[in-house]
């Protein structure tokens, strides 16, 4: 099968999983992924465009996935035989092709970008942006608001340096070529898992693991010792501590994970942190005049971008007062 087919299949698969896989679906796919290392690649780079356009609706007003996606209609699911039939079908299978190709040469807003095989290449995120990297490998980087990593695959390597902000790793498996995450303060190594490496300032970095295992060494140290990081665990590098390894609940994954919707979660968060917080996603910054609001405690999830929103909804509970004015929302008592 050539590559043009390869990723035509792959398409097909991506729209079909848009409204859903019954068992009979999953097993044809899952075989379909099996026959050829080529398909997971293929089918990450169709899928990863999917996402992106789900996520930005959450990240931008004037953002329209409708534009760039076919509708969906309400005709009976598909058997696999007749998804297979689909491809006989090219207006569907050519407008998302196109739509995937033009988004990797940037031609959709901050579309998803796809690793070219050839040189390094830089990936970079604006502030309140969420950006799906597609790798040839079938590995995928989702980059955080205001990050930046360089991507560089050798034959016997694959080397990511996170720049700046944060990112999540999720990694296909290739025992004979590590994937090695690096920033000035630590190094992450995986063969296949999930994972978040983030900076934390100039001389610090965690890695949070939500699947499998990594290997972590601080560069901050002489003659560092490598740490062993399973589901659930991680480690920060500073100057100030070793490299310890601690639990994470699974529950306090997924709440640090929203930012790949667009989201932001607070569990007894003061404003003052939530306003730090929100001052990563939105040029627009919160002012909490009043001192002893500032230490007012909020939980819950709210849209990363829209910090005046939040601020009406603070308002609503501490009996506040909101002023927004050009670059700034105030609140006050």
């Amino acid at each position: 099968m050539s590559a043009a087919q390869v990723d035509d299949t792959a398409i097909a698969w991506a729209i079909r999983e848009d409204s859903g896989l019954d068992a009979q679906e999953e097993l044809a796919f899952e075989a379909w992924l099996a026959e050829d290392d080529r398909h997971l690649g293929a089918y990450v780079r169709a899928r990863g465009f999917f996402l992106r356009t789900e996520r930005a609706a959450a990240l931008g007003e004037s953002y329209r996935p409708e534009d760039f996606l076919p509708s969906q209609s309400s005709a009976p699911k598909q058997t696999a035989k007749q998804i297979g039939e689909e491809l006989a079908n090219p207006s569907r299978r050519r407008f998302v092709g196109m739509a995937i190709a033009a988004s990797a040469a940037g031609v959709i807003g901050a579309g998803t970008l796809f690793y070219r095989g050839a040189g390094a290449e830089r990936f970079v995120t604006r502030r309140g942006e969420v950006r799906v990297v597609a790798l040839a490998d079938g590995s995928t980087i989702t980059l955080n608001t205001n990050s930046s990593v360089l991507v560089e695959y050798g034959a016997h390597n694959r080397s990511i340096k996170l720049e700046s902000g944060e990112a999540l790793f999720d990694v296909a498996k290739d025992a004979l070529r590590p994937f090695v995450v690096r920033t000035a303060a630590m190094d992450v190594t995986a063969v296949g898992t999930s994972f978040t490496v983030s900076r934390v300032g100039e001389a610090a970095a965690r890695v949070v693991v939500a699947e499998g295992i990594v290997e972590a060494r601080s560069l901050l140290v002489k003659e560092p010792q490598a740490l062993r990081l399973e589901a659930n665990m991680a480690a920060t590098a500073s100057r100030r501590m070793q490299m310890i390894a601690t639990e994470v609940p699974s529950t306090e994954i997924e709440r640090e994970l929203l930012w790949r919707e667009g989201r932001i979660q607070f569990e007894n968060a003061t404003l003052q942190e939530a306003a730090l917080q929100f001052s990563r996603y939105s040029d627009i910054a919160i002012e909490i005049e009043d001192p002893a609001l500032r230490t007012q405690q909020i939980s819950g999830a709210y849209l990363a971008n829209d910090p005046v929103g939040f601020c009406r909804v603070v308002a609503q509970i501490f009996d506040a007062k909101v002023h927004v004015e050009e670059g700034a929302v105030h609140l006050s008592r």
